[in-house]
């Protein structure tokens, strides 16, 4: 129903006297796009305005950017980004439709219609002399993302006391997993490495340079980089793992689409899939590089183990100050679980939880110097946890298999082996079949679908209270 009501919005924008031909176009695509259920979830759409996009950092912006002209140069910055994110998902979704589903498409003249179309139309939608003030304001006033909690579970079943059981769960896992850290895993047979091909390293003036450039491209100050920069950025800050092997599920290895239609890992091809994403704190805008990796699955311990299941991971973080010292790291399963933090030397300290507050885990040691050696993440057989961290510096020579580097989009538009594209996620934002045992107890909660792989932007991380890891605002509660 509320598909429907979106694509009826996208046809006449406020303000606008018709249906202009773009709009038409556009709402003939999100048709399609709905009808062959291939919508992609990870930046909800504007309503009204199907080729604008936002993310949890954009939409933080807006009760400023309503307070200036549709003229200034961040109202112009924010309406290009979040263009940019329209462009990409629709870019993600023409792909993943079935080709004759595109064919049907046409434009005014009756010509098959073209991804460059809906693209090219869509630039022009925001000019100054087509977006009017009333328009603008339409378009900060919806732009929201919505939280990945349901409050109907929230109140049917017993938050209030189900928030301090799990209060008292969460933190008896903090508990044993310090008392896990700096141990070896008994369980392993054996802890290959796993890293970067590329060896190239960059001194920290380099990388500040880096991103002097890139907030010298945004009015909003959020930092716009070019290709061969993330490139940079990425190599240089990427994690080797000592991957603890106890089951062939132990070692990260490339998404794709099996004969069968079944997602599967290619552990015989090391990857990690990266995305350069950024946050506030303390009134800036902070850069951050995302790594993720990608497990088959997580194996039973037991029978009955709720956490078992297909597909598992580790979300690696890194968040730079803008003179190209790191900030902090973070990190986090696929499933939006077991958010921990780790300090450099020189970084803040985590704000202690208040009461009935979630408290998220703060590894005990401090990391090594990013610009002397790689941090080693030592990854626990079967349930994939950093128990320990080490260092590897150039004169310690390469790791044991090389990882490559892949964009974290392609995970949202996968080949098969009949040559169409299909994204891992579904349209709810949740990898379907990768669902755990756990949440038929942990529901009361709010969670959706706790345990279940998700794609960016639906990753809650907190049982009690909202949190989620790109909150735009995340480090100012979490950090003193």
């Amino acid at each position: 129903m509320l598909a429907g009501l979106l694509t009826a919005c996208a046809s006449a924008p406020p303000g606008s006297a018709g249906v202009s031909p773009c709009h038409q176009q556009w709402a003939d695509f999100q048709r399609q796009v709905d009808k062959h259920g291939r919508t992609d979830a990870q930046d909800p759409i504007v309503a009204g305005f199907p080729y604008l996009r936002v993310n949890r950092l954009l939409a933080s912006f807006t009760g400023t950017l309503q307070q200036q002209d549709r003229s200034s140069a961040q109202v112009h910055d924010w309406l290009q980004q979040a263009l940019e994110l329209g462009r990409r998902g629709a870019t993600v979704e023409w792909a993943n439709l079935p080709r004759a589903a595109r064919q049907e498409l046409r434009t005014p003249a009756g010509a098959p219609l073209q991804l460059d179309d809906l693209l090219g139309c869509a630039s022009n939608a925001i000019a100054p002399d087509q977006l009017n003030t009333e328009s603008l304001r339409q378009v900060l006033l919806r732009a929201r993302v919505p939280d990945s909690y349901s409050t109907l579970a929230r109140a049917s079943g017993g938050y209030i006391v189900a928030r301090h059981l799990a209060l008292n769960g969460v933190n008896n896992l903090h508990e044993e997993m310090l008392q896990r850290i700096g141990r070896k895993d008994p369980r392993a047979r054996k802890w290959p490495e796993s890293g970067p091909r590329e060896t190239a390293r960059l001194s920290r003036e380099q990388v500040a340079d880096i991103l002097r450039s890139g907030y010298g491209r945004s009015a909003l100050g959020v930092p716009q980089f070019e290709d061969a920069e993330r490139r940079q950025l990425l190599i240089h800050f990427a994690p080797v793992l000592k991957l603890g092997v106890a089951t062939p599920s132990d070692i990260i290895g490339t998404v794709g689409w099996n004969r069968q239609d079944e997602v599967e890992v290619r552990v015989g091809k090391p990857a990690t899939y990266t995305m350069m994403s950024a946050t506030r704190h303390r009134g800036q805008v902070l850069t951050q590089l995302n790594y993720v990796f990608w497990f088959p699955r997580r194996a039973a311990q037991h029978m009955l183990d709720p956490y078992a299941g297909k597909l598992d991971g580790l979300i690696w973080r890194v968040t730079l100050r803008p003179d190209g010292r790191v900030l902090m790291y973070d990190s986090i399963h696929p499933c939006g679980c077991y958010h921990t933090l780790y300090f450099p030397e020189s970084g803040p300290e985590a704000r202690q939880a208040g009461f009935a507050e979630e408290p998220v885990l703060v590894y005990p040691a401090r990391m090594p110097d990013a610009y002397a050696a790689r941090p080693v993440l030592h990854i626990s057989p079967v349930d994939h946890h950093v128990i320990d961290i080490g260092a590897r510096g150039a004169e310690t020579g390469s790791p044991d298999r090389d990882y490559r580097f892949y964009s974290y989009d392609a995970l949202r538009s996968l080949p098969r082996d009949d040559g169409s594209q299909q994204s891992l996620f579904g349209t709810d934002g949740l990898v379907p079949g990768t669902e755990r045992g756990e949440r038929a107890f942990l529901w009361p909660l709010g969670v959706i679908s706790p345990g279940q792989m998700r794609q960016w932007g639906h990753h809650a991380t907190a049982f009690v209270g909202r949190r989620h890891f790109d909150d735009a605002n995340l480090l100012d509660t979490l950090l003193k």
